[in-house]
């Protein structure tokens, strides 16, 4: 590696774990020498926030901002996951008709979101469970709990003795170790949602964001909320977050499913 150039892919460094007891932001590349080596890194954005990683580190930053084609998007994400046997082209005809009929094209823009909607399609169809037959609250929810398992992949339920106030949470299994998380964002996607200025709902400062906890619990809440997806931050804009908009508008709801104040 002293003569030789090489490639070295990082990917996934949001998902990164440092070593116990080390501060690191990222894997130590001691033993390539700069002049040799070409870093690859893939990350969610507000990973590349840290103030730890400095713009003279970074070359090239691309982002994806959205998806130019949703139908080979979806015939793409199809075939890695439905079994060989089925006809390809029929299932994305199907999804497509499903996506038309629940009006769902919103949550196609982006390919976190788009993605959910095809797993989540292909798995309540296997199970002959269809999602027609269903609310969008409860197609809200799974997404919501996969994001809960991303960030704390503990399980648990709620309990008749201490049931959830939102009845879609009843039968999940990730959502309730995280339900202090998620209330504390649904209330905060209520009040920004609704706000005079529709530009503060999806983006907002981490002081806006501390108003909906304690003190004491902002450093972990907003790292939940971070690990998860739920909200992002973009490089140079470290005092800004942004709330993927078709989440906020699910947990939006949430405060007015529940009996008491937050």
């Amino acid at each position: 590696m002293e003569t030789e150039l090489c490639l070295v892919v990082r990917d996934g460094l949001d998902e990164w774990m440092a070593p116990d007891g080390s501060d690191l932001v990222e894997p130590s590349m001691v033993g390539f020498p700069k002049d040799k080596r070409t870093v690859l890194t893939t990350s969610r954005p507000w990973k590349l926030a840290d103030e730890r990683i400095k713009n003279s580190q970074i070359d090239i930053l691309l982002e994806i901002e959205g998806i130019s084609d949703p139908d080979t998007f979806s015939k793409n994400i199809l075939r890695c996951i439905i079994d060989e046997t089925n006809d390809l082209l029929k299932a994305v005809k199907e999804f497509e008709t499903f996506v038309k009929h629940r009006k769902l094209e919103s949550l196609l823009s982006l390919p976190m979101l788009h993605t959910h909607v095809i797993c989540t399609w292909v798995d309540r169809t296997d199970k002959k469970r269809h999602l027609e037959e269903t609310s969008l609250c409860l197609l809200y929810t799974t997404f919501i709990e996969s994001l809960c398992k991303t960030a704390n992949c503990t399980d648990g339920y709620f309990k008749e003795s201490n049931p959830s106030h939102v009845k879609c949470f009843w039968n999940t299994c990730y959502i309730q170790p995280n339900h202090g998380h998620i209330y504390k964002l649904a209330e905060a996607a209520f009040k920004l949602l609704f706000s005079y200025a529709m530009e503060t709902s999806i983006v907002f400062s981490d002081q806006t964001l501390s108003n909906f906890c304690h003190r004491e619990e902002f450093t972990v809440f907003k790292k939940f909320a971070l690990i998860s997806g739920i909200i992002t931050s973009r490089k140079n804009k470290k005092s800004v977050r942004l709330l993927e908009f078709v989440y906020l508008q699910a947990c939006a709801g949430f405060p007015r499913c529940v009996s008491y104040r937050l």
